[in-house]
């Protein structure tokens, strides 16, 4: 019995043994699990940051980075953050930056916060935890189309145009005026927009500058007379409300020999009533227009206002806005409106030929000829020796179909787009159906301003006009050269 204590007593000994030497290594094990599962845990922190993991580095939270692409909408100095707008979804989210934050445009320039607009496209590098910026430059590879007038949005579509090329839009898309975020609808036909954006995408659209409204009030004394403001020329009217592009303006009056001047200051999307009834005594200002005309030899008649002038010299005119009407034979008629404002002018005219086959030279010429007490004693003279009986029997069935539906010709400048109350018809010279009343004739020419024109069409016979050749526009901009 004794011994089998004693063996008892030896092997219980040897079984807590071997369980105590277990329990420590399953502690172990343990342990270097848990270790193993916190370096994997920040392993793959690192891998989830735009930074590369950096393998036998203490790495610590504070140090992991962020990297992307943004647009600027607002730098608040005062509280050192900056608020961006996601390219992605079109969030804003807002970021502080401190003294050691680096600042640069795309060429790695150094710049400060406040050379940083709204709309300005930018890398960043951003500490995750602090969310402080770490560094902040201009995106390189960015194209910048400052002053764009001359494009067309299709929201529906998704698509920009501009300069001939098409550009990517979306709910992203950030569009701003006055650093105040605003929609698409919110941009009119006209606005001067600064576009910014990569590749194809646009990033951000900057309404630089919009319309206004002018109310134009005691005008009684002045109907039937012209009103000029910037590009518009229109006649005056009982109900005057001018859509006018933002700006300062001297606006022209004029009604028979009398009117004046006003300087008129257009906000963006406000109206600014102007009273024009204290000019209705003051003498309008003359100045003198010197008239030439390609080719020389064409010796053309010249009125103005409906009364022939002599052009052998300078013709003396008041200040504000004239109709001129040109008749040479052998060109085609010319309407034109033209304004006077300063004391010396010249004006260059380019005469066309008219051509015998062509029905709108027959028909011009005829309809012209019906307003005898209209032409100079001349020209009537003329057109009845040049004309045999077989020609003008000809032209006046055609004058016969004409007169029961009215053409408008518009015949210059040559090449560009005529758009008629917002209806394109055609590129100059063109013509369509003449609608009585007032209405707007717009032109448009890539590279060009647009320009816009008010006019009060008779009820009966064609008429046709010839506009100034549009200006040149200059476009400052940055092209991507890298294709997708």
């Amino acid at each position: 019995m004794q011994y089998e204590r004693n063996s008892y007593g030896k092997s219980s000994k040897g079984v807590r043994k071997i369980m105590f030497l277990t329990v420590c290594l399953v502690c172990i094990l343990a342990m270097a699990g848990c270790a193993s599962t916190a370096q994997t845990d920040l392993q793959a922190a690192q891998t989830s940051s735009s930074e590369p993991s950096m393998v036998g580095v203490t790495v610590s939270e504070d140090d992991l980075k962020a990297e992307g692409t943004a647009v600027v909408l607002a730098v608040d100095e005062k509280n050192s953050s900056i608020k961006f707008v996601s390219i992605e979804n079109g969030g804003e989210y807002s970021l502080a930056y401190d003294s050691l934050t680096e600042f640069a445009d795309s060429y790695g320039e150094v710049k400060v916060p406040s050379q940083f607009e709204a709309g300005d496209v930018v890398d960043l590098i951003v500490s995750v935890h602090s969310k402080v910026i770490q560094k902040m430059n201009i995106k390189p590879g960015i194209f910048v189309i400052e002053n764009a007038t001359d494009y067309e949005i299709n929201v529906n579509r998704g698509v920009l145009t501009c300069q001939g090329v098409n550009y990517k839009i979306s709910d992203a898309t950030l569009l701003i005026s006055d650093g105040e975020r605003i929609k698409f609808r919110d941009i009119d036909d006209g606005d001067a927009l600064m576009i910014v954006g990569y590749g194809h995408d646009v990033y951000s659209i900057d309404r630089l500058s919009g319309n206004g409204y002018v109310r134009v009030t005691g005008q009684e004394s002045f109907k039937g007379g012209w009103i000029e403001i910037g590009d518009i020329i229109t006649a005056i009217t009982d109900e005057m409300i001018l859509e006018v592009p933002e700006g300062t303006y001297t606006m022209m009056i004029s009604y028979n020999k009398f009117g004046g001047s006003k300087n008129v200051t257009v906000a963006r999307g406000k109206e600014t009533v102007v009273d024009i009834s204290d000019l209705k005594g003051e003498l309008l200002k003359s100045g003198k227009i010197l008239f030439t005309f390609e080719p020389a030899q064409a010796d053309p008649d010249v009125m103005i206002d409906g009364n022939e002038v002599d052009i052998s010299g300078a013709v003396e005119l008041e200040y504000g806005v004239h109709t001129m009407d040109i008749q040479a034979i052998g060109y085609n008629n010319v309407h034109r409106i033209i304004s006077v404002g300063e004391p010396m002018a010249s004006i260059n005219i380019t005469l066309e030929k008219a051509s015998v086959s062509d029905n709108t030279s027959k028909v011009t010429k005829k309809s012209v000829e019906a307003n005898t007490d209209y032409l100079p004693s001349s020209f009537k003279s003329a057109i009845k020796d040049d004309e045999d009986d077989e020609e003008e029997e000809s032209t006046q069935e055609e004058t016969k179909k004409v007169s029961a539906s009215p053409t408008l010709y518009i015949d210059g400048p040559s090449g560009a787009e005529v758009y008629f109350d917002g209806s394109y018809k055609g590129v100059a010279p063109c013509s369509f159906d003449k609608v009585s009343g007032t209405h707007v004739i717009t032109l448009k020419e890539d590279g060009y301003r647009t320009k816009h024109y008010t006019l009060t069409l008779s009820t009966d016979g064609d008429e046709t006009y010839s506009f100034a050749d549009l200006i040149k526009r200059e476009i400052k901009a940055e092209e991507d050269e890298e294709e997708d």
